[in-house]
């Protein structure tokens, strides 16, 4: 079994410093998403922010829009539950350094009759810890789900 919530310190520290944003300064770096969020084009700039209580989980906070925000999960280092030929494919056609990259995976609550949380494993973010950028990609292989458990995902 691979946890995939680990410290929010962790993706934090591989960050750049801080900037800032619309005059106001911030301890957390700004992340730009080029081309958006699936859904939401006019939403580029985010900031990652720890959950209170939420064992790792960070929140991915929209700059642009205040009522955009999403709960995210890291992997653990070293212990993807995506196939590391998957992650470095990906890597290459962005052209980003696989050791910069780190992926976040949303977090969803279950459907109404539904227990505990899930995981997008189908559409990982892959974020650039070196430059801060990030973009979601849909993976092609269908054995990873849209709606994994979070507890319950494991490595590949």
């Amino acid at each position: 079994m691979t946890p995939l919530a680990s410290p929010a310190s962790t993706v934090a520290a591989r960050l750049p410093a801080a900037d800032t944003v619309a005059g106001a300064a911030s301890s957390r770096p700004v992340l730009r998403f080029p081309c958006g969020l699936p859904g939401f084009p006019h939403a580029s700039r985010f900031r990652l922010e720890p959950v209170p209580r939420g064992d790792g989980l960070l929140l991915l906070r929209s700059l642009d829009d205040p009522d955009l925000r999403f709960v995210v999960a890291t992997a653990t280092e070293g212990r993807l539950p995506i196939a590391e030929r998957d992650v470095s494919q990906v890597c290459d056609a962005l052209g980003w350094p696989r050791e910069a990259t780190v992926l976040l995976f949303v977090v969803t609550l279950g459907r109404e009759g539904e227990k505990g949380a899930f995981v997008n494993l189908r559409a990982p973010i892959f974020l650039d810890t070196e430059r801060a950028i990030a973009v979601q990609v849909v993976l092609p292989d269908a054995s990873y789900p849209f709606r994994a458990p979070l507890a319950a995902a494991t490595d590949r």
